[in-house]
C-alpha cells in the first residue's frame, strides 16, 4: 500500500480500512524543506470524494530556558506545526462504513506545538453541510483547544433543523476520562431531523448539563441536569 510504503511502517488496521473504503486514489501535490522544516500541498481525489491538504513543519529543537524556580535547564524539542484540511463531498459513512453518516464539507485549520510527549494548538472548523440520517446539516463552528489528550471548546450552529450550542471538556490524559458539557438547544426540528416522523410540527429545546467520569457508559460515574425543556407538536 502506498501510504504504508512511504511511512515505512504498517499502518494501523483501522487506518487500512478507510482507506480501502474511498477506492482508488489519485494525489497530486507539492513538498518543499526537508525533515526539520517544511511546506506540502497535496489534493487527493477519491471514489468517496475529495480531500486538499497543506502544512507548514519546523522543528525548533532543543534549548536552553529558565524555568519558574530560576534554574537554567534544557527544555523539550519541539515543533511548530500548521495545517489545513478542505473536504469537498467526503461520504463518510462510506469510509467508516456507517450507514447513518453521507456526505460532508468542512474545512478545518491546527496551529501548535508538539514535543516527544506532548501536543499542544488551537482547532477551528467550519462545516459547510453534514448528511446524517439522511437529514442536511448546515454551517455547524468548531472552535477549541488541544493538550495533548484533551480538548476543550465548542461547537455550534444556528441554522435549521438545530440551533444549539455545546462547550465543555473532554479530558483523557489522567486515569480516567473526565467529561465536563454543557449543551443549550433552542431549537431541534425533530421531524426534520427524522427523529419524530408521527407529528409534521415537533420542536424540542432544552438546557443540560454533564460532568462524568469514566472510561464507558458501564463505569461511568456523575451527573447529569436537564432544565428549561419545552416540547411543541401537532
Amino acid at each position: 500500500m502506498l501510504l504504508g510504503s512511504i511511512t515505512g511502517k504498517p499502518l494501523p488496521r483501522k487506518v487500512q480500512e478507510i482507506t480501502g473504503a474511498a477506492g482508488d486514489m489519485i494525489a497530486a501535490g507539492t513538498f518543499t524543506g526537508g525533515m526539520r522544516a517544511f511546506t506540502s500541498d497535496v489534493d487527493i481525489t477519491t471514489q468517496a470524494g475529495n480531500l486538499a491538504l497543506s502544512a507548514q513543519f519546523e522543528n525548533l529543537g532543543a534549548k536552553k530556558i529558565i524555568d519558574d524556580k530560576g534554574v537554567e535547564r534544557i527544555s523539550l524539542a519541539t515543533s511548530m506545526l500548521e495545517a489545513d484540511a478542505t473536504l469537498r463531498h467526503v461520504n463518510i459513512g462510506t469510509l467508516l462504513n456507517k450507514d447513518i453518516l453521507g456526505k460532508t464539507n468542512a474545512t478545518f485549520h491546527f496551529g501548535g506545538v508538539s514535543s516527544k510527549s506532548n501536543l499542544r494548538g488551537q482547532l477551528r472548523g467550519e462545516v459547510a453541510s453534514l448528511e446524517f440520517k439522511q437529514t442536511e446539516y448546515n454551517n455547524l463552528w468548531l472552535e477549541g483547544t488541544i493538550d495533548n489528550k484533551s480538548f476543550s471548546g465548542e461547537l455550534s450552529s444556528e441554522a435549521a433543523p438545530i440551533d444549539f450550542a455545546l462547550e465543555g471538556k473532554a479530558d483523557l490524559n489522567g486515569e480516567k476520562p473526565v467529561y465536563d458539557f454543557r449543551l443549550k438547544v433552542d431549537d431541534a426540528d425533530l421531524c426534520a431531523m427524522n427523529i419524530n416522523k408521527r407529528d409534521s410540527l415537533s420542536h424540542l429545546a432544552f438546557n443540560a448539563e454533564l460532568y462524568a467520569v469514566g472510561r464507558n457508559l458501564d463505569e461511568m460515574s456523575g451527573t447529569l441536569d436537564i432544565s428549561n425543556g419545552l416540547y411543541r407538536y401537532n
